[in-house]
């Protein structure tokens, strides 16, 4: 009866865990823990005129802000840096277009001036300045699970992309999203 009981009365001591991933990406931790002001602000910043490039009625086919993200951010990924300084971020978008790394259709959802901006910025003079840049790599990291409400004494496997990171002369490093 004892032994019974014992067994009945047993309670995981993970049961946090088991509704929880063992392995996220950094896009699902963001939904998770980072949505704030800053966040909707960005995402929601995007102005209607760029969403829909042509109305519905005219045959235009709809661009979600996803659409526009997702140009932009290739842009940014394929670039060559010295081309764009020198030739232009429209010049830039025509060679990643006939490249193949951008597609055609995608070229009017390019906030050129924006864009052209960034490689006139301070961050932009910073990442020149380095002698270590580093774009596109992939990482993956151990956290405690307790980063997404699991056990504390799990591990969690969080995995992701860094769009571009630099050395400053001081020896640390700074992101870039």
């Amino acid at each position: 009866t004892q032994a019974m009981e014992e067994i009945i009365s047993f309670k995981y001591p993970y049961e946090a865990s088991v509704a929880t991933a063992a392995k996220i990406s950094v896009s699902e931790l963001r939904e998770g823990l980072l949505e704030d002001d800053e966040y909707n602000r960005t995402y929601l910043s995007v102005p209607s005129s760029r969403v829909s490039l042509k109305p519905n009625f005219a045959g235009g086919e709809y661009s979600s802000a996803a659409d526009i993200g997702t140009a932009n951010h290739l842009f940014m990924q394929f670039c060559d840096f010295l081309n764009v300084e020198q030739n232009g971020a429209l010049e830039e978008a025509k060679r990643l277009c006939a490249a193949k790394m951008l597609e055609s259709d995608q070229l009017p959802l390019l906030n050129l001036k924006k864009l052209e901006g960034f490689f006139t910025s301070k961050v932009y003079a910073e990442i020149k300045a380095s002698p270590r840049v580093y774009r596109e790599k992939r990482f993956s990291i151990s956290e405690n699970a307790d980063l997404i409400g699991g056990n504390e004494n799990e591990q969690l496997l969080v995995q992701g992309v860094i769009d571009l990171f630099f050395e400053n002369d001081d020896g640390t490093f700074t992101v870039v999203d």
